[in-house]
Protein backbone atom coordinates (compact mmCIF):
# COMPACT_ATOMS: atom_id res chain seq x y z
CA UNK A 1 0.00 0.00 0.00
CA UNK A 2 1.43 2.99 -0.84
CA UNK A 3 1.57 6.22 1.49
CA UNK A 4 -0.88 9.08 1.01
CA UNK A 5 1.49 11.35 0.12
CA UNK A 6 4.62 9.55 -1.42
CA UNK A 7 8.03 11.67 -2.17
CA UNK A 8 8.58 9.03 -5.02
CA UNK A 9 5.94 6.37 -5.71
CA UNK A 10 6.57 3.15 -7.71
CA UNK A 11 7.40 3.54 -11.20
CA UNK A 12 4.35 1.32 -12.77
CA UNK A 13 4.09 2.47 -16.05
CA UNK A 14 6.64 3.64 -19.56
CA UNK A 15 5.94 7.22 -18.48
CA UNK A 16 6.50 7.18 -15.13
CA UNK A 17 10.79 7.90 -15.77
CA UNK A 18 10.30 10.85 -17.57
CA UNK A 19 7.52 12.08 -15.17
CA UNK A 20 10.25 11.71 -12.30
CA UNK A 21 12.79 13.48 -14.75
CA UNK A 22 10.37 16.01 -15.25
CA UNK A 23 9.84 16.33 -11.76
CA UNK A 24 13.43 17.08 -10.66
CA UNK A 25 13.50 19.10 -14.19
CA UNK A 26 10.79 21.62 -12.64
CA UNK A 27 12.32 21.75 -8.69
CA UNK A 28 15.43 22.85 -10.34
CA UNK A 29 14.62 25.12 -12.18
CA UNK A 30 12.38 26.60 -9.17
CA UNK A 31 15.08 26.44 -6.79
CA UNK A 32 17.20 28.33 -9.18
CA UNK A 33 14.80 31.17 -9.83
CA UNK A 34 14.02 31.48 -6.09
CA UNK A 35 17.96 31.47 -5.08
CA UNK A 36 18.44 34.08 -8.13
CA UNK A 37 15.67 36.40 -6.98
CA UNK A 38 16.87 36.51 -3.41
CA UNK A 39 20.30 37.11 -3.78
CA UNK A 40 19.27 40.00 -6.15
CA UNK A 41 16.87 41.30 -3.91
CA UNK A 42 19.73 41.42 -0.96
CA UNK A 43 22.22 42.49 -3.30
CA UNK A 44 20.20 45.72 -4.98
CA UNK A 45 18.88 46.27 -1.39
CA UNK A 46 22.27 47.30 0.07
CA UNK A 47 23.78 48.56 -3.64
CA UNK A 48 20.86 50.61 -4.60
CA UNK A 49 19.47 51.95 -1.56
CA UNK A 50 19.06 55.71 -0.45
CA UNK A 51 22.43 56.77 1.28
CA UNK A 52 20.85 60.68 1.87
CA UNK A 53 17.57 61.72 2.64
CA UNK A 54 17.55 63.66 -0.12
CA UNK A 55 19.21 61.40 -2.28
CA UNK A 56 17.76 61.04 -5.94
CA UNK A 57 17.75 58.26 -8.39
CA UNK A 58 18.80 58.12 -11.34
CA UNK A 59 15.73 57.62 -13.45
CA UNK A 60 15.84 54.50 -15.63
CA UNK A 61 13.91 54.31 -18.81
CA UNK A 62 13.70 50.43 -19.45
CA UNK A 63 15.97 47.98 -21.02
CA UNK A 64 14.56 46.20 -24.12
CA UNK A 65 16.96 43.27 -23.83
CA UNK A 66 16.70 42.50 -20.05
CA UNK A 67 12.69 42.64 -21.09
CA UNK A 68 12.93 40.58 -24.16
CA UNK A 69 14.77 37.89 -21.69
CA UNK A 70 12.55 37.89 -19.04
CA UNK A 71 10.26 36.68 -21.80
CA UNK A 72 11.89 34.47 -23.93
CA UNK A 73 13.55 31.84 -21.55
CA UNK A 74 10.52 31.62 -19.52
CA UNK A 75 8.95 30.73 -22.90
CA UNK A 76 11.86 28.10 -23.57
CA UNK A 77 11.40 26.75 -20.34
CA UNK A 78 7.82 26.22 -20.25
CA UNK A 79 7.60 24.68 -24.11
CA UNK A 80 10.39 22.00 -22.58
CA UNK A 81 7.99 21.01 -19.65
CA UNK A 82 5.06 20.49 -21.95
CA UNK A 83 6.94 19.21 -24.44
CA UNK A 84 8.21 16.31 -22.16
CA UNK A 85 5.23 14.09 -22.35
CA UNK A 86 4.32 10.57 -23.99
CA UNK A 87 1.43 8.23 -24.13
CA UNK A 88 1.14 6.81 -20.83
CA UNK A 89 1.40 2.77 -21.05
CA UNK A 90 1.42 1.01 -17.61
CA UNK A 91 3.82 -1.73 -16.93
CA UNK A 92 2.48 -3.34 -13.58
CA UNK A 93 -0.89 -4.31 -12.31
CA UNK A 94 -1.25 -2.55 -9.25
CA UNK A 95 -3.43 0.34 -7.67
CA UNK A 96 -1.70 3.73 -7.00
CA UNK A 97 -2.72 6.73 -6.06
CA UNK A 98 -2.47 10.01 -7.92
CA UNK A 99 -2.95 13.38 -7.48
CA UNK A 100 -4.32 16.60 -9.12
CA UNK A 101 -2.09 18.31 -11.11
CA UNK A 102 -3.90 22.00 -10.75
CA UNK A 103 -4.44 24.46 -8.59
CA UNK A 104 -8.22 25.10 -8.44
CA UNK A 105 -9.14 25.56 -4.94
CA UNK A 106 -9.72 24.93 -1.39
CA UNK A 107 -8.62 21.70 -0.18
CA UNK A 108 -6.81 21.19 -3.61
CA UNK A 109 -4.01 19.21 -1.62
CA UNK A 110 -6.66 16.59 -0.85
CA UNK A 111 -8.40 16.43 -4.42
CA UNK A 112 -6.83 12.99 -5.75
CA UNK A 113 -7.73 9.53 -6.46
CA UNK A 114 -6.70 5.95 -7.54
CA UNK A 115 -5.91 4.34 -10.78
CA UNK A 116 -5.89 0.40 -10.78
CA UNK A 117 -3.64 -1.24 -13.26
CA UNK A 118 -5.08 -4.56 -14.61
CA UNK A 119 -4.00 -7.82 -16.89
CA UNK A 120 -5.77 -7.33 -19.99
CA UNK A 121 -7.74 -10.57 -18.84
CA UNK A 122 -8.69 -9.57 -15.72
CA UNK A 123 -10.37 -6.34 -17.25
CA UNK A 124 -12.43 -8.28 -19.61
CA UNK A 125 -13.97 -10.13 -16.79
CA UNK A 126 -14.18 -6.89 -14.66
CA UNK A 127 -15.89 -5.04 -17.72
CA UNK A 128 -18.22 -8.11 -18.74
CA UNK A 129 -19.27 -8.03 -14.82
CA UNK A 130 -17.44 -11.96 -14.26
CA UNK A 131 -14.59 -10.24 -12.53
CA UNK A 132 -12.45 -13.78 -11.00
CA UNK A 133 -15.24 -15.87 -12.46
CA UNK A 134 -16.95 -15.72 -9.19
CA UNK A 135 -20.23 -13.91 -10.56
CA UNK A 136 -23.25 -15.88 -11.29
CA UNK A 137 -24.21 -15.55 -14.75
CA UNK A 138 -27.44 -15.23 -14.39
CA UNK A 139 -27.18 -12.54 -11.66
CA UNK A 140 -24.78 -10.81 -14.08
CA UNK A 141 -27.69 -11.34 -16.94
CA UNK A 142 -30.03 -9.25 -14.53
CA UNK A 143 -28.01 -6.87 -13.86
CA UNK A 144 -27.62 -6.22 -17.80
CA UNK A 145 -31.04 -6.98 -18.64
CA UNK A 146 -31.30 -3.51 -16.33
CA UNK A 147 -28.86 -1.60 -17.58
CA UNK A 148 -29.53 -1.49 -21.18
CA UNK A 149 -32.75 -0.85 -20.11
CA UNK A 150 -34.61 -3.78 -21.58
CA UNK A 151 -36.59 -4.06 -18.73
CA UNK A 152 -38.47 -0.93 -20.16
CA UNK A 153 -39.64 -2.67 -22.88
CA UNK A 154 -40.13 -6.24 -22.24
CA UNK A 155 -41.99 -5.81 -19.14
CA UNK A 156 -43.26 -8.90 -17.38
CA UNK A 157 -46.75 -8.71 -17.35
CA UNK A 158 -47.11 -7.95 -21.09
CA UNK A 159 -48.11 -4.17 -20.93
CA UNK A 160 -44.52 -3.47 -22.63
CA UNK A 161 -43.64 -2.09 -26.12
CA UNK A 162 -42.57 -5.44 -26.77
CA UNK A 163 -43.11 -9.29 -25.36
CA UNK A 164 -43.14 -10.42 -22.23
CA UNK A 165 -39.84 -12.87 -21.41
CA UNK A 166 -41.50 -14.91 -19.41
CA UNK A 167 -42.21 -18.87 -20.22
CA UNK A 168 -40.34 -17.74 -23.53
CA UNK A 169 -37.25 -20.22 -23.51
CA UNK A 170 -38.42 -23.49 -24.75
CA UNK A 171 -41.72 -22.29 -26.42
CA UNK A 172 -43.11 -21.81 -29.84
CA UNK A 173 -43.06 -18.18 -31.05
CA UNK A 174 -45.73 -16.40 -33.61
CA UNK A 175 -43.96 -14.47 -35.87
CA UNK A 176 -45.53 -11.47 -38.45
CA UNK A 177 -44.90 -13.38 -41.22
CA UNK A 178 -47.27 -16.18 -39.59
CA UNK A 179 -44.14 -18.80 -39.26
CA UNK A 180 -43.18 -19.81 -35.81
CA UNK A 181 -39.97 -20.65 -34.30
CA UNK A 182 -38.32 -22.39 -30.88
CA UNK A 183 -37.21 -19.98 -28.35
CA UNK A 184 -33.98 -21.87 -27.69
CA UNK A 185 -30.55 -20.34 -27.08
CA UNK A 186 -29.64 -19.50 -31.01
CA UNK A 187 -33.07 -17.72 -31.43
CA UNK A 188 -32.44 -15.73 -28.59
CA UNK A 189 -29.06 -15.14 -29.27
CA UNK A 190 -30.02 -13.64 -32.95
CA UNK A 191 -32.88 -11.75 -31.13
CA UNK A 192 -29.75 -9.67 -29.14
CA UNK A 193 -27.25 -9.26 -32.22
CA UNK A 194 -30.22 -8.95 -34.96
CA UNK A 195 -33.47 -8.26 -33.51
CA UNK A 196 -35.01 -7.44 -37.20
CA UNK A 197 -33.93 -11.11 -38.39
CA UNK A 198 -37.60 -12.57 -36.48
CA UNK A 199 -39.98 -10.26 -35.44
CA UNK A 200 -42.99 -11.13 -33.19
CA UNK A 201 -46.13 -10.88 -34.62
CA UNK A 202 -48.20 -8.01 -33.42
CA UNK A 203 -45.48 -6.07 -32.36
CA UNK A 204 -43.47 -3.09 -34.69
CA UNK A 205 -39.57 -3.80 -35.03
CA UNK A 206 -38.22 -1.64 -32.05
CA UNK A 207 -35.24 -3.32 -30.49
CA UNK A 208 -31.86 -1.60 -31.47
CA UNK A 209 -29.16 -3.73 -32.25
CA UNK A 210 -26.90 -5.07 -29.67
CA UNK A 211 -23.88 -6.46 -32.46
CA UNK A 212 -20.49 -5.36 -30.85
CA UNK A 213 -21.62 -4.19 -27.70
CA UNK A 214 -21.50 -6.76 -25.86
CA UNK A 215 -18.84 -8.92 -25.20
CA UNK A 216 -19.66 -13.13 -25.93
CA UNK A 217 -19.72 -13.35 -21.52
CA UNK A 218 -22.78 -10.69 -21.67
CA UNK A 219 -24.72 -12.24 -24.35
CA UNK A 220 -24.05 -15.88 -22.46
CA UNK A 221 -25.28 -14.09 -19.12
CA UNK A 222 -28.46 -12.51 -20.77
CA UNK A 223 -29.43 -15.76 -22.30
CA UNK A 224 -29.09 -17.35 -19.14
CA UNK A 225 -30.98 -14.68 -17.34
CA UNK A 226 -33.62 -15.32 -20.33
CA UNK A 227 -33.58 -19.15 -19.55
CA UNK A 228 -34.72 -18.78 -15.60
CA UNK A 229 -37.57 -16.74 -16.91
CA UNK A 230 -38.71 -19.82 -18.58
CA UNK A 231 -40.87 -20.66 -14.96
CA UNK A 232 -42.58 -17.86 -14.36
CA UNK A 233 -46.25 -17.10 -15.43
CA UNK A 234 -46.68 -16.25 -18.56
CA UNK A 235 -49.53 -13.40 -18.96
CA UNK A 236 -52.58 -13.97 -21.08
CA UNK A 237 -51.62 -10.75 -23.22
CA UNK A 238 -48.15 -9.44 -24.95
CA UNK A 239 -46.38 -12.58 -24.55
CA UNK A 240 -45.34 -13.59 -28.05
CA UNK A 241 -45.70 -17.29 -27.51
CA UNK A 242 -48.05 -18.49 -30.01
CA UNK A 243 -51.73 -20.32 -29.14
CA UNK A 244 -51.70 -24.18 -28.32
CA UNK A 245 -52.95 -26.28 -31.35
CA UNK A 246 -54.34 -29.35 -30.20
CA UNK A 247 -56.74 -32.14 -32.64
CA UNK A 248 -60.04 -31.39 -33.84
Amino acid sequence: MQSQLPIYPEQASNFAPNVDSLMLFITAICLFFAVAVTVAIVIFFFKFHRKAPNDVGVPIHGDSRLEAAWMIIPLILAMAMFSWGAVVRPTKPGRYHFFCSQYCGTNHALMGGWVTVMEPSDYAAWLSGSSGGSTNPLVAGEKLFAEKACITCHVPDGSGRSPSLNGLYGAKVLLADGSTVTADESYIRESILQPNAKIVAGYPPLMPTFQGQLTEEQILALTAYIKSLQSLPVPAKGSGIAPPTGNK
